[in-house]
């Protein structure tokens, strides 16, 4: 039977979670506009996924891969090449032949592209989905790049996503919103080494074009061809390095009064719901002797990390439950919530407080 759905409805990593209870083979089909991801579920309730090669991404070429982590040369690259072309064997296993990498290396980097292909999936938006039970549609990433298979744990793929959630928040941070636009500041000069960070010229040029063309974050993040979040952080370096900068827009400003707060504005109407009296009271007490929500989160979630150096993992739920509640887009409070869960086996609920945090993210305040 074949399931679909939009993703504004359910979560993907609901969707994620799904299939794995349910335990049945079968491809899941992303789509969002032109671009598509199909990943491959295995039988049993370990939840073991595989990239599939067909779709409208772009899955980057072992020797780009291999040159962007600085593991090879382009000469030794070129000598690969040629040697392929005569044998038509693998570029890996030549590389290997030629002493140039060792099979390991090869391995981590390729698993290292495959995974973050997968997690950028989880930053799509109006994206829609389809699960076909069988057999996969189409041949693996892993066996055309590497000859053998390269498995993911769901469970690991939802808190790498989760973590990227988290840092493409800190780099839109950094670059300020999606709605910016840049322009080049030093256009008479090349840009910093980007090899350091990952990043080769041909992707700075590529990326610079089209700030050249169309200025807006959100415009060039959709038409560059690398993930959403490597755009980010591309952006993020050159504004770091100066060679972009921000371009400034006349505005008129109207100043409109602060509203007219008391200190303990916040703590009305807050719902104190424990189980156990003495970690109630213990809650409670740091809300009312803390002028600020701000510090009262800290200090509670320092409550909640001795509990869990104790060992009452079952205890401490409620206590990072309730910190969550105060600060909604606090990511350290979310992320340790999300690990207690996993460290449960509630992948379930993890889930949920996935996916809450992903809906924040991509959902603007109204």
């Amino acid at each position: 039977m074949v399931l679909r759905g939009e993703l504004r409805d359910v979560g993907l990593a609901e969707v994620f979670q799904m299939l794995v209870a349910a335990g049945k083979e079968g491809t899941l089909s992303i789509k969002s506009g032109k671009r598509k991801m199909h990943i491959y579920f295995g039988k049993g309730p370990m939840g073991k996924v595989r990239l599939l090669r067909e779709g409208g991404v772009s899955h980057t070429a072992l020797g780009k891969l291999l040159l962007r982590a600085g593991r090879i040369s382009q000469s030794q690259l070129g000598v690969a090449l040629e040697k392929q072309k005569q044998t038509r064997g693998l570029l890996g296993q030549i590389l290997v032949e030629m002493n140039a990498i060792s099979e390991q290396d090869i391995e981590n980097c390729v698993k290292t592209q495959l995974e973050e292909e997968i997690c950028n999936v989880f930053l799509w938006e109006n994206a829609e989905f389809e699960f076909v039970p069988g057999e996969p549609l189409a041949p693996f990433v892993d066996m055309s790049l590497l000859g053998k298979e390269i498995k993911f744990e769901v469970c690991e793929i939802l808190l790498e996503a989760a973590r990227r959630v988290d840092e493409w928040r800190k780099v839109l941070e950094e670059i300020e919103k999606t709605k910016t636009e840049f322009e080049v500041a030093r256009k008479d000069s090349l840009p910093p080494d980007p090899s350091l960070f990952g990043f080769s010229y041909e992707d700075v040029q590529q990326v610079v074009e089209l700030i050249n063309q169309v200025r807006r974050v959100d415009e060039v993040v959709g038409r560059a061809p690398l993930s959403k979040l490597e755009v980010a952080r591309l952006l993020a370096f050159l504004l770091r390095s100066g060679y972009i900068r921000k371009v400034e827009k006349k505005e008129e400003v109207t100043i409109k009064p602060a509203p007219v707060t008391t200190p303990s504005d916040w703590r009305i109407g807050l719902s104190f719901e424990f189980q156990d009296a003495k970690l109630k009271n213990q809650v409670e007490t740091i809300c009312w002797t803390e002028k600020t929500k701000e510090a009262a989160v800290v200090r509670i979630v320092e409550l909640a990390d001795s509990m869990v150096k104790e060992g009452r993992l079952d205890e401490v739920v409620p206590v990072y439950q309730f910190a969550l509640d105060l600060q909604p887009d606090n990511a350290v409070v979310r992320t340790k919530l999300v690990h207690l869960y996993v460290l449960q086996w509630r992948f379930a609920d993890a889930a949920k407080v996935l996916v809450e945090g992903y809906k924040r993210q991509i959902t603007p305040p109204s």
